[in-house]
């Protein structure tokens, strides 16, 4: 917290901190709800990530896109990671 670190996050990744946090603290600027820091469960030892609510609407918004929007999917079974994986998604824009 002392010497923060610029990074970047995958979306994945940037959801699942959001999704599965294990601790999540919020703040004001003003009367704005300005940011938070939030580190998941996976990464509690290591990181928290600090995030500006301005940058996660424009994340949001990318998703909101009608081109973003996925049609099919396929997945495969992944041993290592003993869950499913998408292999190939489609969307409007693919022939």
């Amino acid at each position: 917290m002392n010497r923060p670190e610029r990074v970047s996050l995958s979306a994945m990744d940037v959801c699942n901190q959001l999704i599965h946090y294990y601790w999540m603290q919020t703040w004001s600027e003003g009367k704005a709800f300005a940011g938070m820091l939030v580190f998941s469960d996976y990464m509690r030892h290591k990181w928290a990530y600090e995030f500006r609510i301005d940058d996660l609407l424009r994340l949001f918004q990318v998703f909101a896109q009608e081109s973003s929007v996925v049609l099919s999917s396929e997945s495969r079974w992944d041993e290592k990671k003993q869950d499913y994986v998408v292999v190939r998604a489609t969307g409007p824009t693919d022939a």
